[in-house]
């Protein structure tokens, strides 16, 4: 069986800029502390890209992220729920 890396999957989220900001605002007016977590999430996904180019979130970053900067139980029950309202708020990727 051929190994997988993460590095060649290619798998990508292309979402506007201003879409993020509205489901981050969103969260954030419901659950303020939650917020804030969420928009240093989307900072810490989207570094290096401009500020005016849509946000790419790739499986690769996020994978890192996870691995490298949650940590906790707070931070699972955060990650299941921003896995649950990706679903519905985001939409579908493009290739």
């Amino acid at each position: 069986m051929r190994s997988r890396s993460c590095e060649t999957q290619g798998v990508r989220l292309i979402v506007d800029r201003v879409r993020v900001e509205e489901v981050v605002a969103r969260l954030a007016a419901r659950y303020p502390s939650v917020g804030e977590d969420g928009r240093a999430a989307v900072e810490w996904l989207t570094a290096g890209e401009e500020d005016d180019a849509p946000a790419q979130f790739t499986r690769r970053r996020l994978r890192l992220f996870l691995w490298y900067e949650l940590v906790g139980a707070e931070n699972a029950i955060l990650v299941a729920w921003v896995r649950v309202r990706a679903k519905v708020d985001f939409p579908k990727r493009q290739t």
